[in-house]
């Protein structure tokens, strides 16, 4: 609400210099515009490949892209390989047992061992390979997950017709002011070139006992556009 009535006067470079960004909101948060650098990306994917390089990925390896595509609205066109990025891009939407089955041919053909996407599409391929019967032809060498929690029972299922893949998970924040990767399930650790992260209780005061929640609060190093000071 403080965000959203300070409006442009949050600003520190005329808008024309920013990006506009929108959280996606919640059930108990309304989404709300704010603004980000131009050249963060660059930026961003630094911190990002760093925490992929975890299982061995590099910048400009292909990959498989499980992310939210539907690339045809007939449903006629189900994949596409982009070769600039070198993304073999997968619909989502609806991935059928069938599609899947095509999936399995085209990343054999791409000779592709990283999958990067969100974790409950990647459930629902792994899903459907084990209820097709289907396998890899090549192990995967990594998972990279995105935009969503990684549930246990997600990473069983994954195991069990992946195999024990190794997964570089990290947590961030669209308004880029938070940056932590996964040290191991469940736990992670918050980069302190990209933000301050503090955990507070309600009287603002720092948690520092093991396993007690509280409040995630940040300051972010990587956008000034508009500075994320004690974001919480």
């Amino acid at each position: 609400e403080d965000l959203t009535a300070a409006g442009d006067a949050l600003l520190t470079v005329p808008k024309s210099q920013a990006d506009v960004g929108d959280t996606s909101g919640s059930n108990g948060e309304k989404p709300f515009t704010f603004y980000l650098d131009k050249d963060r990306s660059a930026r961003e994917m630094a911190f990002v490949y760093d925490a992929w390089g975890k299982v061995g990925f590099r910048e400009g390896m292909p990959k498989i892209v499980l992310r939210g595509f539907s690339l045809r609205a007939d449903g006629k066109r189900i994949a596409e390989w982009e070769p600039a990025l070198r993304e073999l891009r997968l619909s989502v939407y609806p991935m059928t047992p069938d599609d899947v089955g095509h999936y399995i041919d085209l990343i054999d053909q791409h000779g592709l061992t990283y999958l990067y996407g969100y974790p409950s599409a990647i459930e629902l391929m792994c899903r459907h390979m084990a209820r097709i019967g289907r396998r890899l032809e090549r192990p995967l060498e990594g998972i990279l997950p995105i935009s969503e929690p990684l549930y246990a029972h997600q990473r069983n299922l994954i195991a069990n017709v992946l195999g024990p893949v190794p997964v570089a998970n990290f947590y961030g924040l669209s308004e880029k002011v938070l940056f932590a990767r996964e040290l191991s399930d469940d736990n992670y650790a918050f980069d302190p070139l990209y933000g301050l992260a503090e955990l507070i209780d309600d009287e603002g005061q720092p948690i520092t006992e093991p396993g007690r929640e509280g409040r995630l609060v940040g300051t972010g190093f990587l956008t000034t556009a508009s500075p994320f000071v004690r974001y919480d």
